[in-house]
């Protein structure tokens, strides 16, 4: 491509699609590769593929360093332009490098002076793997070194290099965990219920070994929840496939990963009513006594809910254990014959058209003041919301809106039963933060207060569950129609 092309081009390139972007600049790199008469076919391939490597690679890790992940993309694209544009070579490409493509990008008008600046910077700096510098800097020297790991370059020989290929590689466990899906999914291409069946083991075997050795926090305690009780559920949408013996014995396994994170999750839940309370406050000297209790309470309440985080992962009877011997059992089980070779998606249907028929006669005229019927009828909504997500891309049924329902009701029981947790906790012997005060009197003074914030919290999520409750029924219907 010639310069006036090249000209032509830059107004545009870099605001569009990421595609003609890349284009544009791995022309320009390899401007001296137009004839391929001179230079390996072969060799052309691996640096394109080195370049673009590295390109993608900082644009993954970027955002978790706090970057943007479409500028360490674009200095990803242009770090070697020292060696691969006419007149390259290894020695010194850096800073070769650096100098072409800060006239590049200013004759271009390609970005903004500082992004100009970073780009160069990180490319004259790069070689420079022995050296802390700035973070973009450090970023394509990791992307760099980590390629030329995977390229079969011995990287782990040198300190400095061995050092950054380890970072790199947890950055990309942690990402690989955090973007992993939370939702299990069965597969269109699965024809039958076994398909199915074994689909649903397979992610859950990746998901746990994945997340297995993970040290537990509150964001990674909801997350893990929330996905052993898919599994829950999805157990029971294969109920039919399974001996009663085995199902039983599964069910009391998943019970077990469930209890294990239970003290913990109540722990975080208050903290967060806590914290909801003390903001509710005017902070005046009135309230100082009720801001001393909330720091009291909260103390003693994040000490037992990190013992409780510490337990869930300890030993032969942490969560994971649980949920590996589940996965074990699971794998053993003998499969119903007629039921294995059933029609995924015909067996899909009939399930959750049963369930939502069984909850509309158990729970369609619902006592809004039964707290133990609403918990009941909880249990009901998770168990097909859940189900109903992995099954979605295989029924013949819009299924968006009944999910939006679903969990709009699933969302506000859970509220209505965490403040009456909260009760428990603080008032139950044998709760978390049961005889924990300092002062007998003023604490149930003050306790009697927070109690009674958190009963208005109650008594405006029963009437908010109210129309969520009609709201659910009417997508039910038209569901089921």
């Amino acid at each position: 491509m010639s310069k006036n092309d090249l000209k032509k081009e830059a107004d545009n390139a870099l605001n569009t699609d990421s595609t003609r972007r890349e284009a544009f600049l791995q022309d320009w790199v390899f401007e001296a590769w137009s004839d391929l008469s001179l230079k390996s076919l072969n060799l052309l391939a691996e640096e394109i593929t080195h370049v673009r490597s590295v390109a993608k690679l900082m644009a993954v890790l970027a955002p978790g360093r706090g970057l943007d992940s479409e500028l360490a993309e674009i200095i990803g694209q242009l770090h070697d332009a020292g060696r691969l544009r006419p007149g390259g070579s290894t020695e010194a490409h850096a800073e070769r490098g650096a100098s072409e493509v800060m006239a590049f990008l200013k004759e271009n008008r390609l970005l903004p002076e500082s992004s100009q600046q970073i780009v160069v910077n990180a490319i004259r700096r790069h070689s420079a793997k022995g050296k802390q510098q700035e973070a973009y800097d450090e970023l394509l020297k990791d992307a760099d070194v980590f390629q030329r790991l995977l390229e079969g370059e011995p990287v782990l020989s040198r300190p400095a290099w061995r050092k950054r290929a380890a970072l790199v590689l947890e950055e990309l466990r942690r990402y690989a965990v955090k973007a992993g899906d939370h939702t299990l999914v069965l597969s269109p291409n699965d024809r039958t219920v076994a398909e199915g069946y074994s689909r649903f083991l397979s992610e859950v075997a990746s998901w746990l070994m994945l997340r297995k050795h993970q040290s537990l926090d509150e964001e990674r305690v909801h997350d893990f929840r929330v996905y052993i009780r898919q599994i829950k559920a999805l157990q029971s949408f294969f109920k039919p496939l399974l001996k009663t013996r085995r199902y039983e014995g599964g069910l009391e396994r998943l019970r077990k990963a469930l209890h294990a994170f239970e003290d913990a999750r109540e722990g975080a839940v208050e903290l967060r009513a806590l914290e909801a309370y003390a903001a509710s406050l005017d902070a005046g000297l009135d309230d100082k006594a009720q801001l001393d209790w909330i720091a009291f309470r909260s103390g003693v309440l994040t000490q037992r809910t990190g013992a409780a985080l510490a337990e869930a992962a300890a030993g032969d009877y942490s969560w994971a254990a649980a949920l590996q011997v589940w996965h074990r059992d699971m794998l053993k089980a003998t499969l119903s014959r007629g039921i294995s070779k059933m029609p995924l998606d015909t067996f899909a249907l009939k399930r959750v058209s049963r369930w939502l028929r069984q909850w509309r006669k158990h729970y369609g005229s619902m006592d809004f003041d039964n707290d133990t019927l609403i918990h009941e009828s909880r249990i009901g909504v998770k168990k097909i919301r859940y189900v109903l997500r992995a099954i979605q891309k295989i029924v013949p049924m819009e299924s968006k809106a009944l999910l939006d329902a679903l969990e709009t009701y699933q969302s506000l029981s859970g509220a209505l039963h965490d403040v009456a947790v909260s009760k428990i906790l603080h008032m139950d012997e044998g709760g978390i933060l049961f005889d924990v005060q300092a002062d007998p009197a003023q604490d149930m003074k003050l306790l009697s207060i927070y109690l009674s914030f958190r009963e208005r919290q109650g008594r405006e999520y029963r009437a908010q569950l109210r129309h969520a409750h009609v709201r659910l029924m009417e997508e039910i219907e038209a569901w089921l129609k």
